[in-house]
């Protein structure tokens, strides 16, 4: 039978490569680590848009009024520009609300996010979309971990990770050193497309059916939706609950902003699988997993869309996400909620 390896030197050369790759991290945190934006700035526009989220966190007002934290589905269902347009007309003063949003509900990126936000700004209001039915986080890192995950940063927060998911976050350092390597060299570049929400995305009909516009708004003396206690029963468990992994990481986020004094509610964004549904459907007991104390801005989709036919209620989607007609009904349809948590939060203090 022939060799793999033609000679003990070549065992060895091979040997030594691959201690070079799996020593990387290491390496790297040795000779001093890229400013942490890079680690951002080196996401694919796959995982959404980069540039907000830049912005949000390197560029925007020290002073944050409202910080939105979670998956795609915040990016596609509320309106940034009409939050803060409306948060300003009610303070009279302009307001600041950012959004930190990638694609894929993991609770792992949103942490950091919000730690790396939090560091350089104050907030006083955190509206946090948990991962849903129909849009589950899965319980192992993020699909682009190896890209923001840099070995020696936030390391505490890893503590009391079971050993298998700290071995998987220390294969995605190595998987995304070489691109940490080059970033020391020449800085990331953001694309246009990484800056906004594609237009195109956002007109899209349900399930590449043609777009029709539909600019009707919630009736707010019965849609509007309500900050809930989260032991409404207008919120129905229907599992299964997040797995170690996210619910570590889902922790961490509520320590987080209490250690901030930012205040944090619970936000739930209606899929189109929830078309007629007189419930609010959650994937775990929140009350008991996080805080019993914690709110929720949400309302059945019934109640929502009520009056409703199928047909007009798909032009609100493009698939489990909203498209432009959906994120400004929905926007509309959470303001006075919103504006009623931020006026019972505390403001934040040094």
């Amino acid at each position: 039978m022939q060799k793999a390896l033609r000679s003990d030197r070549s065992a060895l050369g091979l040997l030594l490569l691959l201690a070079v790759f799996l020593l990387a991290p290491v390496v790297l945190s040795w000779i001093g680590l890229p400013p942490r934006i890079e680690a951002y700035k080196s996401m694919s526009t796959a995982a959404g848009t980069v540039g907000t989220v830049v912005h949000s966190i390197y560029q925007s007002p020290p002073e944050g009024d409202i910080v939105f934290l979670g998956s795609s589905l915040v990016s596609a269902g509320i309106s940034q520009q009409l939050v803060q347009d409306e948060l300003s007309r009610h303070l009279q003063r302009p307001a600041s609300v950012q959004i930190l949003a990638m694609n894929w509900p993991g609770l792992d990126v949103q942490y950091f996010m919000l730690r790396d936000y939090l560091s350089a700004h104050k907030a006083r209001l955190l509206v946090w979309n948990l991962p849903e039915p129909h849009s589950r986080a899965y319980d192992y890192p993020h699909v682009q971990a190896y890209r923001w995950m840099r070995y020696g940063e936030y390391a505490d927060a890893l503590d009391g990770l079971p050993f298998r998911f700290r071995a998987a976050l220390y294969g995605e350092m190595v998987i995304g050193a070489p691109r940490q390597f080059l970033s020391l060299l020449r800085p990331n570049l953001v694309r246009g497309e990484g800056t906004i929400v594609n237009p195109a995305l956002a007109r899209t009909g349900y399930k590449n059916a043609k777009f029709v516009l539909d600019d009707g708004s919630p009736d707010l003396r019965v849609n509007n939706a309500l900050l809930l206690r989260l032991d409404s029963s207008e919120i129905a468990v229907r599992g299964p609950k997040p797995g170690p992994y996210q619910m570590h990481f889902a922790r961490l986020i509520l320590g987080l902003a209490k250690q901030n004094h930012c205040r944090a509610v619970l936000l739930h964004i209606p899929l189109d699988a929830e078309y007629n549904d007189t419930a609010v459907p959650e994937l775990a007991d929140w009350k008991a997993q996080l805080d019993p104390n914690l709110l929720m801005i949400a309302a059945p989709s019934a109640r929502l869309f009520a009056g409703m036919d199928r047909t007009r209620f798909d032009h609100f989607y493009r698939d489990a996400h909203l498209n432009e007609n959906g994120g400004r009904y929905f926007t509309q349809a959470v303001l006075p909620a919103l504006q009623q948590a931020y006026d019972e939060s505390t403001p934040h203090h040094d």
